[in-house]
């Protein structure tokens, strides 16, 4: 490798290059340039995205003091290489917002950075050691993060000798053996040696919002949005209030209110139609009871899709407290998953619902068990269970003869 051209050159997306050497292995190519714009992920920074020569680069990495470009497809002599730049910014907004908020964190409430971390996007976060981080601390170290961003602050890349690099380093054993040691200053605010991409000026950044702050064990993990992403979302968010408030006939600004007004309203009509339909299912019940006689075993099958799980387990409830009564409910969902109910009045002799229901366990594959009594489960719907579950209850009454 002679030349690695995005430490300088960050903003760089396309250059040509030539192949140094080519090997093929697991159905991929993998290949050396002389010069390269390929990031290679470290320092809690994704690797870039591109091509060569229009051909995706499925991954890279280093071996050998070499950045390997993995393909699908060969390439030979002078390659042109295409950095996916909308992505890197994204990246190199999320770093340096990194270097910024920690050293913010740092200066303002002497919390550590332990580590950092690029989640996907534009999004990222940092892993802070120290006291507790309320609300008001995370609002100031945001307000004051964008107010720099304001006075356009440089982000200077200088490179150090090696006992030049060890005054900017508690730990310096992870850089020992570089040959380079690059330090990264955010004028007036950090000096942080680091390897990784960063925007030449805090103006590149365009806006920093701390988005949410979680507990883990004894530290504090920052999640942030920054940069273009961050304007993508407030446009994306923005759209789905104005769909909202346009559903809810209210305006932006009124849209809390009127959403709670609207609960309200429904939780009001959600419990009268519970109360309706629960009249409804003790008269629908009362009726087909006082159809039987009850000096005999009757069977009634409740086979539904309009119900929920509550309404099954009543019918089958009102159903079973009666004498001589065999209760059969099967509910089919909208996913066409099951709920099987079998149970049994407790003067039904030798009938076992338990026997009923691994019967149809095993043949239609479903989860549950019970007693002899009452038996339940569920699984996915088979249009030969309901002709299965009459043959099995048949063949299970037969027993009582």
């Amino acid at each position: 490798m002679k030349t690695i051209t995005y430490y300088d050159e960050p903003f760089l997306n396309e250059l040509e290059s030539n192949v140094i050497k080519s090997s093929f292995k697991n159905n991929l190519f993998y290949v050396v340039l002389d010069k390269t714009l390929f990031y290679v992920e470290g320092g809690g920074m994704n690797s870039d995205k591109g091509t060569i020569n229009d051909i995706e680069v499925i991954k890279v990495f280093i071996e050998n003091d070499e950045i390997v470009h993995v393909l699908n497809k060969n390439v030979e002599g002078k390659v042109i290489i295409k950095i996916d730049k909308e992505d890197r910014l994204k990246r190199m907004q999320c770093h340096t917002s990194q270097h910024l908020v920690s050293a913010l964190f740092i200066n303002k409430y002497d919390l550590k950075c332990l580590s950092n971390s690029y989640i996907s996007d534009g999004t990222c976060d940092i892993l802070l050691s120290g006291k507790e981080i309320d609300q008001l601390m995370l609002q100031e170290i945001e307000k004051e993060a964008n107010e720099l961003i304001t006075k356009d602050i440089k982000v200077d890349i200088n490179y150090l000798t090696k006992d030049e690099a060890q005054k900017y380093c508690e730990n310096f054993e992870e850089y020992a053996l570089l040959d380079k040691f690059r330090l990264v200053t955010i004028e007036g605010i950090d000096k942080s040696l680091c390897g990784c991409l960063h925007v030449p000026s805090l103006k590149y950044l365009k806006g920093i919002n701390l988005i949410e702050c979680k507990k883990i064990k004894d530290n504090y993990q920052i999640i942030i949005d920054c940069g273009d992403h961050l304007i993508s979302k407030a446009h994306e968010y923005f759209d789905e209030v104005s769909k909202a408030s346009n559903l809810l006939n209210s305006k932006k600004e009124e849209m809390v209110s009127s959403l709670n007004n609207f609960i309200l309203y429904f939780k009001k009509q959600n419990n009268r139609l519970t109360f309706y339909k629960n009249k409804y299912l003790e008269l629908y019940s009362s009726d087909k009871l006082n159809l039987l006689d009850l000096n005999k075993i009757n069977v009634i099958y409740e086979i539904h899709e309009d119900l929920e799980k509550k309404d099954i387990d009543f019918l089958v409830s009102k159903y079973s407290s009666n004498k001589n009564i065999v209760v059969v409910a099967l509910l089919i969902n909208e996913d066409k998953s099951i709920n099987l109910m079998i149970a049994k009045n407790k003067f039904v002799q030798i009938f076992s619902a338990k026997n009923v229901f691994l019967a149809l366990k095993e043949k239609f594959n479903l989860k549950g068990g019970g007693s002899d009594f009452i038996a339940q489960g569920g699984g996915k719907y088979n249009p030969e269970l309901e002709k299965s579950i009459k043959n099995e209850i048949e063949k299970e009454l037969s027993k009582i003869i």
